[in-house]
């Protein structure tokens, strides 16, 4: 991949996925970026979009106009605080519920209660907060239909989570919030993700969405979205597929009513846990409704390398330690303006493949 800006009136969006961990750079046009969630290269240790964007020669503190945390989850926010410091321009958006006093207790008990070696989604969290209040910034409230960015290029706008979410959120939260103070380990991962805020991206006659974990059960998740949202007004060529294209994340309404014909879909995989994301059965499902699918990286973990049991008790007593290989981060990067009707260009760099790849 050659790492060049793009023009004025291009727009960008690039999907990184380690396997554990996403993050979306948009290009918004008009040299206005916008990153939506943050994930480290497992390799490197590098906050992976800030990588990415003093690759491309820009200067993150001005041009960096709104870093959107779509959700709390460790895989969603690990290296957020380091971006949110080295954007000193941008704008913070996160779910309004986030920035409730009650989620502010959550974290800083967490905090409190957290070993110094534990990391997890609160811990990053906090770190962010604690910035923000010493420089004095914004947390911007996400609702549904709130205008985000807007210039002469696009619009961007959040369509969840609903009032529904948030107050369902709350009352989990009070749930957990007695047991916190006995754990000493990363916050649990509260289910169904109540929170999630998913993007869309409108352009002139064609728009992006980006499904960030919005799930769907009993009529929630995908189905308020499309009973409350007011902005979508134009199908999507490209759609970053929720929740590492689990099933529990699929909707028809999304493939029949807001992609078109020829969209892009784009996912990252998650590979931690007995099930990996995406299973071979969500991969057949997406190449059925997409035009061309792509992931950042198949759905298989790293290993370690297999030795006859003479060879790991030789190695043993040598003192070499066996660890699982790190997965390098994958890279699927869509260009497209106006001028050419978002014909997309698309350029993967490996791990990223075609989803297809993964069950021929």
């Amino acid at each position: 991949m050659i790492f060049h800006p793009p023009n004025p009136d291009e727009i960008e969006v690039s999907l990184f996925g380690p396997g554990y961990g996403e993050c979306v750079v948009v290009h918004a046009g008009a040299g206005d970026w916008i990153i939506i969630d943050s994930c480290i290269d497992s390799r490197s240790g590098e906050v992976v979009p800030l990588r990415y964007l003093h690759k491309l020669g820009v200067e993150v503190e001005r041009k960096v106009k709104h870093i959107i945390a779509s959700h709390w989850h460790d895989d969603h926010t690990r290296g957020l605080s380091q971006l949110v410091e080295a954007c000193s321009g941008a704008r913070f958006w996160c779910p309004a519920a986030m920035t409730n006093q009650e989620f502010f207790r959550y974290v800083e008990l967490h905090a409190e209660t957290l070993s110094k070696q534990a990391t997890g989604g609160t811990t990053e969290i906090s770190r962010v907060f604690k910035l923000l209040q010493e420089k004095k910034r914004r947390r911007n409230r996400i609702t549904p239909n709130v205008l985000i960015h807007q210039n002469q290029v696009c619009s961007a706008y959040s369509l969840s989570p609903s009032s529904d979410r948030y107050d369902d959120f709350l009352q989990n939260l009070a749930v957990e919030m007695p047991k916190v103070k006995s754990v000493q380990k990363r916050a649990r991962v509260l289910e169904p993700n109540h929170l999630s805020a998913a993007v869309w991206i409108d352009l002139p006659d064609d728009g992006i969405l980006l499904g960030s974990d919005v799930e769907e059960k009993n009529g929630h998740g995908w189905s308020l979205i499309f009973e409350e949202q007011t902005c979508i007004r134009t199908r999507a060529s490209v759609f970053k597929v929720p929740h590492h294209g689990s099933s529990n994340a699929h909707h028809d309404r999304i493939w029949s009513e807001i992609c078109n014909s020829s969209v892009n879909a784009v996912l990252s995989p998650f590979v931690r846990g007995l099930t990996k994301l995406p299973t071979l059965e969500d991969c057949k499902r997406i190449c059925r409704l997409a035009n061309q699918a792509y992931a950042t990286a198949p759905p298989v973990a790293g290993g370690t390398q297999k030795y006859e049991p003479a060879v790991r008790k030789e190695f043993r007593e040598l003192g070499i330690k066996f660890r699982a290989a790190q997965p390098k981060t994958g890279h699927i990067r869509l260009r497209g303006d106006a001028s050419n009707g978002f014909n997309w260009s698309t350029e993967l760099s490996p791990p990223a493949l075609p989803l297809g790849q993964i069950y021929r």
